[in-house]
């Protein structure tokens, strides 16, 4: 399972356990103080405290021993717990443990188990409230154990839950194309994406172009190279991209019909987002060389070299070579201001002040600082600008 497919599942399982946990009798306490009221009956037994939906569900035995395990990630140890909490069949912990277990089985990426497990919570009474999002997770099991048309079977009258979608949509896609049914594919992968707030957008994408990029259909092959080459651009380092490119490469660029000049922007596009991807994972080195390499190429447009000139200052910066970053970011500030590129050349200017101030050049710092705050006073920068022009002076 992917990050975010674990970040979810946790999030709906904290939920079924809160709702198990309102449904059901709440653990004994382990022990049982007298009433502090004088005027209370002698006879009235003391309130058992409300059902804890914040804490474990389990607060002793087996139970605890198999949360405390998962807590630390030990999903096979609580595998071989877990079986034996589910005694009476019939209790709300049989019911509890039959979730967990499916979900650290999931977790070991064993999916017959999961969804076996997963079955069985479910037929559950004390269930009944969340049954449509554990019969979701049993499917998605199924699906990846092999079996797509018990997926499928699985997810039929789901439609009418609407606590189970966007990920119905989803998951049906997926057991749509393992049974080689793409138009209902496409027709769930698109109204997955478009629905608000979905966490797993980039590979809904990849899903979606893979589906109409087999169909043999021209205008659906099309659609697919153009999610891909969109893929290329966001997310330049991922798997996806790779595919994507692989994808291009292969026949799929001439399904675009883009002319040269566009090729050549979208290269370009490409480029930027590569290095933008590594500075961001600290790849600083290798930033620095390519964006000088291809910024020292003939005949740039003044934007693209723009860009690249800061990324390359940057890279530079964020090596603590700051007064060697400086010189490139001046370069950067008057190509970017050619290029009327207002933000980028708010920025180069100044972190070529703030070179300035590294190098000991107070005075020459606090100017430059004070003259981007009068030439830009709307910027986002005007008002740090006017305080590093005063730690200069300060320092001068």
């Amino acid at each position: 399972m992917s990050p975010t497919q674990r970040r979810g599942t946790r999030a709906l399982l904290a939920a079924a356990l809160s709702l198990v946990a309102c449904r059901s009798e709440p653990p004994p306490p382990l022990a049982v103080e007298g009433t502090s009221n004088p005027d209370a009956a002698e006879t009235k037994a003391p309130e058992a405290p409300p059902p804890r939906s914040d804490g474990p569900w389990f607060v002793e035995g087996p139970g605890a021993q198999a949360m405390a395990l998962r807590a630390r990630g030990d999903h096979a140890a609580a595998l071989e717990v877990l079986p034996r909490v589910a005694a009476p069949e019939a209790s709300a912990d049989a019911a509890v443990a039959a979730l967990l277990l499916g979900d650290s089985a999931r977790a070991k990426e064993d999916w017959s188990r999961a969804a076996e497990a997963f079955a069985r919570a479910r037929s559950h009474e004390s269930l009944a409230p969340i049954e449509g999002t554990v019969r979701l997770w049993e499917a998605q099991a199924r699906l990846d154990a092999g079996d797509p048309a018990a997926a499928m079977a699985l997810l039929e009258g789901l439609e009418s839950d609407p606590s189970v979608a966007p990920e119905l949509w989803l998951t049906r896609a997926d057991a749509a194309v393992r049974l080689d049914q793409r138009e209902a594919a496409v027709a769930d992968y698109k109204r997955y994406l478009e629905a608000a707030d979905i966490e797993r957008a980039w590979e809904a994408r990849a899903k979606l172009a893979r589906a109409l990029g087999g169909s043999g259909d021209g205008t659906a092959e099309r659609e697919a190279a153009g999610i891909w080459a969109r893929l290329v651009q966001a997310i330049p380092l991922s798997d996806y991209a790779s595919e994507g490119r692989s994808f291009l490469a292969e026949g799929g660029e001439a399904k675009l019909q883009r002319d040269a000049k566009a090729r050549r922007e979208a290269q370009r596009a490409e480029t930027l987002a590569e290095l933008d991807a590594r500075l961001s994972r600290r790849q600083y080195t290798a930033v620095e060389k390519a964006a000088k390499k291809e910024a020292a190429k003939k005949g740039l447009p003044k934007a693209y070299q723009c860009e690249l000139l800061y990324l390359q200052g940057s890279a530079i910066f964020k090596q603590r070579d700051r007064a060697r970053a400086r010189a490139v970011f001046e370069r950067a500030a008057k190509t970017c201001a050619s290029a009327k590129n207002r933000d980028l050349e708010v920025k180069t200017r100044y972190q070529a002040a703030r070179g300035r101030y590294a190098e000991g050049k107070y005075s020459q710092a606090a100017k430059a600082f004070e003259s981007l705050a009068l030439d830009h006073p709307s910027h986002s920068y005007a008002d740090d600008a006017w305080i590093k022009a005063g730690e200069s002076w300060e320092s001068a």
